[in-house]
C-alpha cells in the first residue's frame, strides 16, 4: 500500500510539472498554435512518461490550451482575433469592477506588495526578462482581484487572466512596450493609494486598451 501510494504521488507530480512546462512553452511560443505533436514527441522533450504527460494534456485540453487528435496528436489552439476581443472584453468588465471595489477595500499589507511588484517590474524592464514580467503582471492584477473582498470574482479574474497568459507575450513584443506597461501599472497603484476610485477606473481602462491594441497589432 505505502508503495503504491508513492507512485501515485510520484505521478500526480510528474504531471503538475508537465502540465506547467507544456504551459510554459505555449506562452513563450516554443509549442506553436496549430501546430500538432505527438504525445511521444512532447514526453521525449520533457523527459516525463507518458502517462503523466498524457494526463497533463487532458487537463490543458479541458482549460481550452490544446486539443487532443485521437490517433494523431494534440494541437494548440490557435487564438483568433475575436478570441482576443472576447477576453479584453472580460477583462475590461470584471477588472476594472475589482480594482472599483478594491479602492474602498484594499489594506496597506496589499498596497505593500503592490508596491514590491511595481519595484519588480521595473527590474525586469531592465532585463529584458518577459517571462517574469508577466508573471509579477499577473500577480499584480490578482493581488488587487482579491483585495476586492469578493471570492467569486477574484476566482473568475484567475481563470481569466490564465487565459491571457496565451496572449500575454504578444502584448510585449514592441520595443518599449514593457517600460510602457510598467508604467501604467504605477498609475494604478498611484490611484489605490489615493482612494480615487475615478483615477483608478481610468487607468485601469487606458492598461487594458493598450494591451488589447498591442496584441491585435502582434497576432
Amino acid at each position: 500500500m505505502e508503495l503504491e501510494t508513492t507512485r501515485v504521488d510520484l505521478v500526480r507530480s510528474l504531471k503538475e510539472q508537465a502540465h506547467s512546462l507544456i504551459k510554459q512553452a505555449i506562452v513563450k511560443g516554443t509549442l506553436r498554435p496549430g501546430q500538432v505533436y505527438s504525445q511521444q514527441r512532447l514526453s521525449e522533450w520533457l523527459g516525463i512518461s507518458r502517462t503523466p504527460v498524457r494526463e497533463a494534456l487532458l487537463e490543458l485540453q479541458s482549460a481550452g490550451w490544446v486539443r487532443i487528435h485521437r490517433g494523431i496528436g494534440t494541437e494548440v489552439i490557435p487564438l483568433s482575433p475575436d478570441d482576443v476581443r472576447e477576453i479584453f472584453e472580460m477583462r475590461d468588465a470584471l477588472e476594472n469592477k475589482a480594482f472599483e471595489l478594491a479602492v474602498e477595500r484594499m489594506d496597506e499589507d496589499s498596497l505593500a506588495a503592490l508596491e514590491e511588484i511595481c519595484r519588480r517590474l521595473e527590474d525586469h524592464v531592465g532585463r529584458g526578462d518577459v517571462m517574469a514580467f508577466l508573471d509579477d503582471d499577473r500577480e499584480f492584477h490578482l493581488i488587487a482581484a482579491r483585495a476586492a473582498g469578493n471570492s467569486r470574482l477574484a476566482s473568475a479574474i484567475e481563470s481569466l487572466r490564465d487565459q491571457f497568459l496565451r496572449v500575454g507575450i504578444y502584448a510585449l513584443q514592441r520595443s518599449g512596450r514593457m517600460a510602457e506597461a510598467t508604467a501604467e501599472h504605477l498609475k494604478i497603484l498611484e490611484g489605490l493609494k489615493a482612494r480615487d476610485i475615478q483615477a483608478v477606473r481610468a487607468a485601469v481602462t487606458e492598461h487594458l486598451r493598450a494591451t488589447y491594441k498591442e496584441v491585435l497589432g502582434a497576432l
